[in-house]
Protein backbone atom coordinates (compact mmCIF):
# COMPACT_ATOMS: atom_id res chain seq x y z
CA UNK A 1 0.00 0.00 0.00
CA UNK A 2 2.94 2.36 1.07
CA UNK A 3 4.46 2.14 -2.27
CA UNK A 4 1.11 2.29 -4.48
CA UNK A 5 0.98 5.67 -2.53
CA UNK A 6 4.71 6.79 -3.46
CA UNK A 7 4.25 5.71 -6.82
CA UNK A 8 0.44 7.73 -7.19
CA UNK A 9 2.01 10.38 -5.15
CA UNK A 10 5.30 10.84 -7.58
CA UNK A 11 3.02 11.10 -10.68
CA UNK A 12 1.20 13.60 -8.84
CA UNK A 13 2.74 17.17 -10.02
CA UNK A 14 3.85 19.26 -7.11
CA UNK A 15 1.48 22.08 -7.41
CA UNK A 16 -1.36 20.14 -7.67
CA UNK A 17 -0.81 17.86 -4.15
CA UNK A 18 -3.68 20.03 -2.60
CA UNK A 19 -5.91 18.40 -5.04
CA UNK A 20 -5.09 14.85 -5.48
CA UNK A 21 -7.14 13.86 -2.58
CA UNK A 22 -10.17 14.35 -5.35
CA UNK A 23 -7.91 11.98 -7.80
CA UNK A 24 -8.08 8.85 -4.98
CA UNK A 25 -4.31 9.66 -3.15
CA UNK A 26 -5.08 9.56 0.60
CA UNK A 27 -3.10 12.17 2.49
CA UNK A 28 -1.88 13.60 -0.63
CA UNK A 29 -1.71 17.30 1.49
CA UNK A 30 0.46 16.04 4.14
CA UNK A 31 2.98 13.90 1.73
CA UNK A 32 5.19 17.54 1.15
CA UNK A 33 6.10 16.74 4.74
CA UNK A 34 7.33 13.82 5.78
CA UNK A 35 8.85 13.09 8.90
CA UNK A 36 12.56 11.42 8.98
CA UNK A 37 13.98 8.64 11.42
CA UNK A 38 16.45 10.99 12.88
CA UNK A 39 13.61 13.27 14.00
CA UNK A 40 13.92 16.08 11.44
CA UNK A 41 10.79 17.04 9.02
CA UNK A 42 11.84 16.72 5.06
CA UNK A 43 9.22 19.21 3.79
CA UNK A 44 8.95 21.88 0.84
CA UNK A 45 9.02 25.52 1.32
CA UNK A 46 8.82 28.46 -1.07
CA UNK A 47 11.89 30.64 0.51
CA UNK A 48 12.64 34.02 -1.22
CA UNK A 49 15.84 33.72 -2.87
CA UNK A 50 17.25 36.90 -1.71
CA UNK A 51 16.17 36.22 1.67
CA UNK A 52 18.13 32.52 1.82
CA UNK A 53 21.01 34.24 0.06
CA UNK A 54 21.20 36.81 3.19
CA UNK A 55 20.88 33.90 5.67
CA UNK A 56 23.62 32.07 4.02
CA UNK A 57 25.76 34.74 4.39
CA UNK A 58 25.05 35.72 7.68
CA UNK A 59 25.55 32.19 9.05
CA UNK A 60 28.53 31.68 6.99
CA UNK A 61 26.25 28.48 6.33
CA UNK A 62 27.71 26.61 2.99
CA UNK A 63 24.25 24.77 2.13
CA UNK A 64 20.96 26.11 1.92
CA UNK A 65 20.00 23.73 4.99
CA UNK A 66 22.43 24.78 7.01
CA UNK A 67 21.35 28.29 6.73
CA UNK A 68 18.18 27.72 7.31
CA UNK A 69 18.56 25.30 10.62
CA UNK A 70 20.61 27.74 11.81
CA UNK A 71 18.24 30.72 11.34
CA UNK A 72 16.00 28.58 13.11
CA UNK A 73 18.01 27.45 16.62
CA UNK A 74 18.87 31.38 16.35
CA UNK A 75 15.26 32.58 16.13
CA UNK A 76 14.57 29.63 18.99
CA UNK A 77 17.29 30.98 21.06
CA UNK A 78 16.71 34.80 21.11
CA UNK A 79 13.00 33.61 22.11
CA UNK A 80 13.58 31.52 24.80
CA UNK A 81 16.06 34.58 25.85
CA UNK A 82 13.06 36.78 25.74
CA UNK A 83 11.24 34.99 27.65
CA UNK A 84 13.65 35.44 30.86
CA UNK A 85 14.04 38.86 30.39
CA UNK A 86 10.70 39.07 31.83
CA UNK A 87 12.26 38.11 35.03
CA UNK A 88 15.38 40.31 35.06
CA UNK A 89 15.07 42.74 37.71
CA UNK A 90 13.44 40.24 39.93
CA UNK A 91 16.28 38.52 41.68
CA UNK A 92 18.75 41.28 43.48
CA UNK A 93 22.36 41.29 42.68
CA UNK A 94 23.39 41.23 45.62
CA UNK A 95 23.60 38.53 48.63
CA UNK A 96 21.34 39.54 51.76
CA UNK A 97 23.32 40.56 55.24
CA UNK A 98 22.33 38.44 58.19
CA UNK A 99 20.35 41.23 59.17
CA UNK A 100 18.26 40.91 56.51
CA UNK A 101 17.98 37.60 56.56
CA UNK A 102 16.78 37.46 60.20
CA UNK A 103 14.34 40.28 59.78
CA UNK A 104 12.61 38.41 57.01
CA UNK A 105 12.35 35.54 59.33
CA UNK A 106 11.08 37.19 61.60
CA UNK A 107 8.03 38.83 59.40
CA UNK A 108 7.47 35.73 58.72
CA UNK A 109 7.10 34.04 61.68
CA UNK A 110 4.95 37.01 63.25
CA UNK A 111 2.99 36.26 60.20
CA UNK A 112 2.12 32.44 60.67
CA UNK A 113 1.92 33.05 64.46
CA UNK A 114 -0.64 35.75 63.92
CA UNK A 115 -2.56 32.75 61.59
CA UNK A 116 -2.21 29.98 63.86
CA UNK A 117 -4.14 32.08 66.79
CA UNK A 118 -7.41 32.46 64.44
Amino acid sequence: MRRQIQREHAAVPSMTRALAPQHGIPNAVDLDSRLRHDGSVKTTVDIPEDELRDAMRFTKAKTKREAVVKVLEDFNRRRRMAELVKYAGTFSDSYPTNEEIEAVDERRDRRLGARSRR
